[in-house]
């Protein structure tokens, strides 16, 4: 049975398909692999900048709508990106933008925080670390 390169559209050659290959030539995969990473990560067309302040405001609005007092930093080099109040308790969130592999596996943040809380967010999904409901 001939496989068509969802690329290109010429048929995938019998040795590719073996390996159960979904593209004709290396070159076809690679803007294959390209293509998946860019539907796992929407804002992977902005800069990095503009992706850390859209992660930044996705976790504000995410934790507002969970009942906490949210203070935006306005210093880059601080030790945190928000601070967060709730039930007289105050507590240091560091957001991280995350991406997705292509294979759909997300890359995990590197460097060490300095903060309570980490928000790793997914163009999905935000995690906390460790969870929310710990604070409220």
């Amino acid at each position: 049975m001939e496989s068509i390169c969802s690329i290109c559209g010429k048929i995938i050659p019998e040795h590719r398909q073996r390996r159960r290959a979904k593209s004709c030539s290396d070159k076809c995969g690679a803007l294959l692999q390209k293509r998946k990473y860019h539907q796992l990560n929407p804002y992977s067309v902005f800069t990095q900048n503009v992706s850390g302040a859209i992660a930044e405001y996705r976790t504000i609005i995410d934790l507002l709508s969970h009942g906490f007092e949210v203070f935006h930093s306005v210093n880059p080099g601080s030790p945190c990106d928000l601070a967060i109040l709730k039930n007289n308790k105050l507590f240091r969130v560091e957001v991280k933008s995350l991406r997705y592999s292509a294979s759909g596996v997300p890359y995990k943040p590197t460097k060490p925080i300095r903060a309570d809380i980490l928000a790793s967010v997914m163009p999905d999904k935000i995690i906390y670390s460790p969870p929310l409901f710990n604070y409220g």
